[in-house]
């Protein structure tokens, strides 16, 4: 693999896993009425919600970081 796609891949892998988390978060949402401890579910669902745009924040910016290769490889 060239280390020049290394970059890109990565950030689409971040956006695909961010959009994934952030689908389940909105179908999880209809579920937390009925969870043992709402309030429990409630914050699991914000969380949720948070880390999916979290990821989709960092996979945008993700192809325009300045990696030096030996960051990139790990």
């Amino acid at each position: 693999m060239v280390p020049s796609n290394i970059l890109p891949r990565q950030g689409h892998r971040l956006l695909q896993v961010g959009v994934a988390l952030f689908l389940v978060t909105c179908f999880e949402g209809f579920a937390v009425p009925y969870f043992a401890a709402p309030n429990l579910g409630r914050s699991v669902h914000t969380l949720c919600a948070f880390s999916g745009v979290l990821l989709l924040a960092l996979g945008l910016v993700w192809p325009r970081l300045e990696l030096t290769t030996t960051t990139r490889a790990r």
